[in-house]
């Protein structure tokens, strides 16, 4: 309420253009939001560790030169996990296995696709 110059008062008026921004953003907001999964709304995170070229090499368990043969896609409670069966070219540690399993988090499932920084994008050949 304000008051006029003429005396009285009055609503003061409505600025419909702030209103229609907002109710777009609230719009937009409420269609992002999953309502019918209760599991995005646990929390989650995952912490991630900048290793030097040294520390990566102490800490692996397998470092390989390989092939990428194939790929699927497998979904662990919210996380997309992608497999790679890999052909080992040449091994420069861990035990000798002509192929692996090579898992990495993220993927495209059911329509849906998760990626995380830093993860590499194998390709098949």
């Amino acid at each position: 309420m304000f008051t006029s110059p003429r005396g009285g008062s009055r609503r003061a008026p409505i600025n419909c253009v702030s209103c229609l921004r907002g109710a777009g953003i609230l719009l937009v907001l409420l269609a992002a939001l999953p309502f019918g999964q209760s599991s995005y709304w646990q929390s989650s995170a995952a912490t991630l560790e900048q290793l030097s070229f040294d520390e990566m090499t102490a800490q692996a368990t397998d470092i390989v030169y390989a092939l990428v043969l194939g790929s699927h896609v497998a979904v662990k409670g919210d996380s997309i996990y992608t497999h790679y069966s890999v052909q080992v070219q040449e091994r420069w540690k861990g035990t000798v296995q002509p192929v692996m399993d090579v898992v990495l988090p993220g993927g495209i499932a059911g329509g849906l696709r998760q990626s995380f920084a830093g993860v590499p994008q194998l390709e098949i050949g």
